[in-house]
């Protein structure tokens, strides 16, 4: 009972609504018809509340009516909604239901989404070589990120058979277009020269131009690229250019290209590497006991090595001491020692 009043009042406000807005009675008059394309415009205004309120789950409801009719845009904007878990409970595998649906029917931006799950995502099982299928299809009709993703794999040999002069070619036509991360990753390229001469000019044009607009990837890949003994890096391309055509420039240790921010992973493992080194050397000192042996066998004396910690004193005549550093014995003796989708 309860159920039939909801549709009864939200039947009323739609009505209500679709007397000031023509456009939407007939878009309403059609949809309910069973028209796809009315379908897909009514989901679209329902989850943008466009003339109408808001309403992801209706909007999904619409949008699986056009879907079903095999409606491409509806398939993919069906798909977001399941892929956000928007108006329906989030379920990746139904998302990639819907993108693989729209992407067969050549719709670009889901052919992208589906080689972007099939890469790395919780709830679908990887598959590489489906992704770089589905990459290279939206890549040809001009796609700026799966151009991008598709060039990295090519450069990592994922899903594809490694081929770096491809890979940077694919990357360069992304950053082309500019597209902000293929720029960094192109200038990256150009540092190490993978599939590419190497070359620092080219390598400053890209890294600079995404730096300005605020990649800090490529900020960081600048301070990597250009190490004065006393100066810091230089602030524009100009400059750059005259550092490396006056010789000032010094090659970093660049490292190899890995998808996901490679070199700020890198940058996480190396400084964590030192850090745990230092700490267990750290506990190595702390927990470290050098004993001192008189010619008569009797212990002279014991201590640990950081002056920061309780120093144990063994006496000849076999009386325990322990002494906080900096302070008075104790005479009682005590014993020492104590871890992003895309939309259409």
């Amino acid at each position: 009972m309860k159920s039939k009043v909801a549709f009864l009042i939200g039947s009323m406000a739609i009505l209500s609504v679709a007397a000031e807005d023509p456009a939407l009675e007939e878009l309403l008059e059609k949809a309910g018809a069973g028209e796809a394309e009315a379908q897909y415009l009514l989901g679209k205004r329902y989850e943008k509340g466009d003339g109408v309120e808001q309403d992801h789950a209706e909007a999904a409801k619409w949008l699986l009516r056009s879907a079903e009719q095999g409606h491409a845009g509806s398939q993919h904007s069906l798909a977001l909604l399941y892929d956000t878990g928007e108006g329906v409970p989030r379920d990746r595998a139904e998302a990639v239901k819907w993108y693989r649906r729209a992407a067969e029917q050549g719709l670009a931006p889901s052919q992208w989404n589906l080689g972007a799950l099939l890469l790395a995502v919780e709830g679908v099982e990887r598959d590489p070589s489906e992704a770089a299928r589905w990459l290279r299809k939206a890549a040809e009709q001009g796609d700026d990120q799966a151009q991008h993703l598709l060039g990295l794999l090519y450069l990592n040999g994922d899903g594809v058979r490694k081929n770096a002069s491809r890979g940077s070619g694919w990357v360069r036509k992304a950053a082309e277009q500019g597209f902000v991360p293929a720029q960094t990753t192109l200038g990256h390229i150009y540092c190490l020269g993978d599939g590419v001469p190497q070359d620092f000019l080219e390598a400053a044009k890209w890294l600079f131009r995404a730096a300005e607009q605020g990649d800090e990837d490529a900020r960081m890949l600048i301070g990597d690229m250009f190490r004065y003994n006393d100066q810091s890096a230089p602030t524009d391309y100009e400059e750059a250019v005259a550092a490396i055509q006056d010789g000032r420039l010094i090659p970093g240790d660049f490292t190899t290209l890995r998808f996901h921010q490679p070199w700020t992973l890198t940058r996480i493992l190396v400084t964590w590497g030192v850090m745990s080194s230092l700490i267990l050397l750290v506990l190595g000192l702390l927990f470290v006991k050098v004993k001192v042996v008189r010619a008569n066998g009797v212990h002279a004396g014991g201590f640990f090595v950081c002056p920061w910690v309780k120093v144990k004193v063994v006496r000849a005549n076999s009386v325990h001491r322990d002494v906080a550093a900096g302070g008075s014995p104790d005479p009682e003796g005590a014993a020492g020692g104590s871890e992003t989708r895309r939309d259409e």
